[in-house]
């Protein structure tokens, strides 16, 4: 009798066992966005969802641009005014600043009240340089340093008065997409030749904010852009190849998107009261939905 009341127990034990939920996944950081609050953060997380981390926290009231995850995930680049362009070691948290606020206004006439400042970087495919925005309405400038620290060079200048909104690289940085405003609104996408320095239009016409450059030598673009009547969004995608077709929409009431490495899913802001991440895989529609519950998602190389 002993004997069977021991192993019922065992089987019980086996059972409470085997019922523990399963270990959480190993961290793969992919996705880094921001964290807003009193004291904004950078924070970084696996494509699901899982094993968020932060490597930055900002000071009260300081306001943390969009942030961009290196190829090989170990950086973090983002900028605030009062830093210039910073950054910020996933690992050992260490955060280094590559161009100061008066770099970032450096050398160029200003407007009155426009002090110029740095704003949305984002790694280039290697890892091997960051490029950031500067200029505000006085000199509208795409900068270019190393990641790891060194001079900057300006890949491209704008014109007075078309303050650009946003950069993303081509897949071997050969060129780079930037979205610039026009006559105040609505904006263009333009494709610029490093090379030559020659701007070519892929997109007009709408008022556009945010883009990404697909991955793996795909001539494609994905941006987001104001619904008539907004203030809401949609997102859309462009094929260099479609000359004069219209962008068809890709996801509606969404914001801020970023492809995935393999141009399978994307991740974007929902739009909404209440911020929110999710990702769509492009082969199947399915959408995972909140993600995080914050702002401006950045998917690596």
């Amino acid at each position: 009798m002993r004997t069977v009341w021991v192993l019922i127990c065992l089987v019980s034990l086996a059972g409470i066992v085997s019922a523990a939920p399963p270990p959480p996944p190993p961290p793969n950081p992919e996705i880094a966005y921001v964290q807003t609050g009193t004291k904004q953060k950078i924070v970084v997380m696996n494509s699901d969802g899982s094993n968020k981390t932060t490597p930055f926290t900002g000071v009260n009231g300081e306001v943390l641009s969009e942030p961009a995850l290196s190829p090989g995930a170990q950086w973090v680049a983002f900028t605030s005014p009062s830093r210039g362009l910073v950054v910020v070691d996933r690992i050992t948290k260490v955060a280094t600043v590559l161009m100061t606020p008066a770099q970032c206004g450096a050398s160029a006439p200003r407007l009155p009240n426009d002090p110029g400042f740095c704003w949305n970087p984002r790694f280039s495919p290697s890892g091997s340089r960051v490029a950031v925005l500067d200029g505000g309405l006085s000199a509208p400038r795409v900068w270019s340093i190393p990641s790891s620290g060194g001079t900057p060079v300006v890949l491209y200048s704008g014109s007075q008065g078309t303050p650009f909104f946003d950069v993303a690289w081509d897949s071997d940085e050969s060129q780079i997409a930037i979205v610039e405003l026009v006559d105040a609104a609505p904006n263009r996408i333009i494709v610029v030749n490093l090379a030559t320095g020659t701007p070519r239009t892929i997109v007009d016409g709408l008022d556009l904010f945010s883009i990404d450059w697909a991955r793996n030598g795909l001539d494609r673009i994905i941006f987001d852009a104001l619904i008539a009547g907004g203030p809401d969004r949609n997102i859309y995608t462009v094929d260099f190849s479609d000359t004069g077709a219209d962008p068809p929409v890709l996801v509606t009431a969404g914001q801020h998107p970023s492809y995935s490495p393999d141009n399978g899913s994307i991740v974007y802001r929902r739009n909404g009261n209440q911020a929110r991440i999710d990702k769509r895989n492009l082969m199947t529609g399915v959408v995972t939905e909140n993600l995080a519950t914050d702002l401006s998602p950045d998917w690596k190389r």
